[in-house]
């Protein structure tokens, strides 16, 4: 199948608790629905790139080429 709602390229993914989180060179992070092969959120807040996903008990981190990390709330989808 194929999931398509970035607007540009895809830099990284992540499986997670959620679901398939994905990062991009629009500066959005998306998470999916793989079963239902649906878009379920979009997080927002980079200002370049995404460049790198991790997810730990805290949250769900990201990396971008705006120099800053963060932290974001998976289920709230929050800050």
């Amino acid at each position: 199948s194929t999931l398509s709602g970035h607007e540009d390229g895809i830099t990284c993914l992540l499986d997670s608790s959620r679901g398939l989180v994905t990062g991009s060179r629009d500066c959005d992070i998306n998470i999916w629905d793989l079963q239902r092969g649906e878009l379920l959120d979009t997080l927002l807040g980079h200002q370049q790139w995404v460049t790198c996903l991790l997810e730990t008990k805290d949250g769900l981190w990201s990396g971008s080429r705006d120099r800053s990390i963060r932290r974001w709330d998976l289920q709230a989808c929050t800050l």
